[in-house]
């Protein structure tokens, strides 16, 4: 069984730092997410349309991605970044459409998210 957890990148650049495990053993490391740029959770703050629109232009930007491979960094960044409003949705998601389960780091993603990750941008 394939479970994953999600906090805060330790690489300069990047938003999210994503674990994969297998049968609890801890197999790949990702980060995903530059840091430098808003996505489809920042920009629905502001405005559904507008992030709509962003999302848009991600999918077509990152069409070569491969976003069915849970071991790529493109599934999370499309999966996390890119798919609901909040964080925490986008991670039920997951777990909805996959076989993949969340190891829950016990923090409040959320708040982690939009109040670290964005403090500095606007």
């Amino acid at each position: 069984m394939y479970s994953f957890e999600v906090s805060k990148s330790n690489n300069k650049n990047k938003k999210l730092k994503i674990i994969i495990y297998k049968d609890g053993v801890k197999i790949k490391t990702l980060h995903v997410g530059d840091n430098r740029y808003a996505d489809y959770i920042k920009y629905y703050g502001s405005s559904a349309t507008y992030a709509n629109e962003r999302k848009h232009l991600y999918l077509s930007r990152h069409n070569k991605e491969d976003w069915k491979d849970f071991m790529k960094p493109g599934y999370w960044a499309l999966n996390l970044l890119w798919n609901k409003p909040r964080l925490d949705l986008s991670i039920a998601d997951i777990i909805k459409n996959s076989e993949l389960k969340y190891n829950d780091p016990n923090i409040d993603l959320n708040s982690f998210y939009l109040n670290e990750m964005y403090s500095y941008i606007y």
